[in-house]
């Protein structure tokens, strides 16, 4: 296996990278506080004051489950912007510990998806539960291929947009004046 070198300093476009997910840390904030508010609501619902079945017990367990990620991403996200704040420059460890919030709240957003297809599949006949669980699966699916498109996007030369053009800028002249 390829060493990582986790410790080597980011590169400018990874660096740009970085830097815009620290200035998403408070939407990471709000959203993941509304998940773990949308699950502790649906956890009040009279199905789960004792959970009677096994698929009551499942989404029981994905509302839990996804209350518990969105409470630890708010967590970690303040705390990574205490850590982060004014850094101009990272390692790739940086760049890897900063994106836990962003992949801790999609696992919560996962979590309650899952409990209200599960919830939905047991309260409904099983053509409505169906269509239900199907349509979730569906989103989700356009969901990664969205996620998997931006990424190869973002990897290519300009995918950063305006931030990437200022940057090699930037850099280009700094190159000019040291010769």
């Amino acid at each position: 296996m390829k060493n990582l070198q986790l410790d080597k300093q980011l590169e400018y476009r990874a660096m740009l990278v970085f830097q815009r997910v620290l200035r998403f840390y408070d939407s990471f904030l709000l959203l993941s506080a509304l998940t773990a508010g949308l699950s502790i609501g649906a956890l009040t619902f009279e199905e789960f004051h004792p959970s009677t079945n096994t698929l009551d017990k499942a989404a029981e367990g994905f509302f839990t489950s996804s209350t518990c990620s969105a409470v630890v991403a708010v967590m970690l996200a303040v705390m990574l912007s205490f850590r982060f704040e004014g850094h101009v420059s990272a390692t790739r460890l940086d760049f890897i510990i900063a994106w836990t919030p962003l992949v801790l709240l999609d696992w919560s957003i996962v979590g309650v998806l899952l409990g209200m297809s599960t919830w939905y599949w047991q309260k409904n006949d099983g053509w409505r539960g169906g269509l239900m669980v199907g349509s979730v699966v569906f989103l989700l699916c356009l969901s990664i291929w969205v996620a998997v498109m931006m990424w190869q996007k973002m990897n290519s030369k300009g995918g950063l947009g305006e931030e990437e053009s200022k940057a090699f800028k930037e850099v280009k002249q700094r190159m000019e004046e040291s010769r």
